[in-house]
């Protein structure tokens, strides 16, 4: 069978001068789309029916700790007994809907995870990465180099020559020196 391809949109794109768009790339965009759709549908499908488990199982009141890794134990086992190299497939939906009901996930109350928990920094929600409040910086030094090319242009390089051969001719060591740099400072006057 020869593939006949017909031109059914042209239009200018930023990253080519033309692109067609031939019957054959509706239908696997119709494809991709259809199959997007359908996931998405199943995702939310899957996470309206954990949550239904979940409500039937506790009710209102958050799983306890010893109840959580039962559950989290007894999916492990059914995903490896199912051929699935690890949970992820039933743990990461399973811990978004315990999540989504009661507003966090449970957490051990045995005296070992308490002192774990106590050595940790204290973490408030909703506080921001660290780092500097935005607008609340601290003014900085400039750098050497940039503090004296900006000193230099400002007062311009003859001035700066002139008053560094002054300070120079000061001193008899350096004399020679200073005559040197006022005939420069005066060529850049």
């Amino acid at each position: 069978m020869k593939s006949v391809t017909v031109a059914s949109i042209v239009v200018k794109a930023p990253r080519a001068a033309h692109v067609v768009i031939s019957p054959f790339h509706v239908k696997m965009f119709d494809a991709g789309i259809k199959a997007a759709d359908q996931l998405c549908k199943a995702v939310e499908s899957q996470r309206v029916v954990m949550r239904g488990l979940l409500q039937a199982q506790y009710g209102s009141v958050c799983p306890t700790y010893t109840q959580f890794r039962a559950d989290r134990d007894a999916l492990r086992v059914l995903a490896l007994d199912r051929g699935l190299v690890d949970d992820q497939w039933v743990r990461k939906p399973y811990n978004a809907a315990v999540l989504a009901l009661y507003g966090s996930l449970p957490v051990s109350d045995s005296p070992a995870a308490q002192a774990k928990r106590a050595q940790r920094p204290v973490v408030v929600k909703g506080a921001t990465k660290p780092g500097a409040v935005k607008g609340d910086t601290a003014a900085r030094a400039p750098a050497e180099p940039a503090t004296i090319e900006q000193f230099i242009a400002k007062h311009g390089a003859g001035k700066v020559l002139a008053e560094l051969s002054r300070i120079l001719a000061t001193k008899r060591e350096t004399q020679l020196d200073a005559t040197a740099l006022q005939a420069i400072a005066k060529k850049y006057a």
